[in-house]
């Protein structure tokens, strides 16, 4: 089994696991349509069409996710893995870092597919409380927007190889006459 093998594999069930997103989203799509039926209450200022548009589209962006990774998982991982050389993992002390390095790649995918449509969600709360509001509190949108960047920034770095983060896991050790030492 090669690295690019087991990347294509691993896109391939982050491709179910972006259906399973898309699913969640199910349930967001039926209240919208409920409060749109809904007579709204004195002091409601919530655009129901706005909250139905936000849970489709983000419902639609899991599902093109979904059908990115199943249908061109193995052109991605060719452009990811450059080095497709075989994993052994029986007899050899080398495979630990390529498949660690591999699993980061993996957890990178798995965060920009949880940021993007967390950052379109966050992005749509605000314009929609632009709009109804005046004053724009960061307690609102805080919160929201900072997750959304923070997985996106983490799903970058580790879609680029986490360089650091390996170096740090895998050190070598130095062996010196008077004692051990981790460089």
């Amino acid at each position: 089994m090669t690295k690019r093998d087991i990347l294509s594999v691993a896109f391939k069930i982050l491709g179910i696991i972006s259906v399973m997103y898309a699913v969640e989203y199910i349930n967001g799509i039926g209240m919208g349509l409920g409060m749109i039926f809904q007579q709204p209450g004195p002091g409601q200022n919530f655009n129901p069409y706005w909250f139905l548009g936000t849970m489709i589209l983000s419902a639609i962006l899991s599902i093109a996710m979904a059908y990115i990774l199943l249908r061109w998982g193995d052109l991605i991982a060719q452009k990811f893995v450059r080095d497709d050389s075989a994993i052994l993992a029986l007899g050899s002390s080398q495979w630990e870092r390529p498949i660690f390095m591999l699993s980061l790649r993996i957890i990178g995918v798995v965060c920009l597919i949880k940021g993007v449509p967390e950052l379109v969600k966050v992005l749509s709360e605000l314009s929609f409380i632009s709009k109804y509001q005046r004053i724009i509190r960061f307690s609102d949108i805080g919160p929201g927007i900072i997750g959304a960047i923070v997985f996106l920034i983490i799903g970058v770095y580790l879609i680029s190889g986490g360089k650091h983060l390996v170096e740090f896991a895998y050190r070598e050790k130095v062996t010196t006459p008077d004692r051990d030492k981790i460089v």
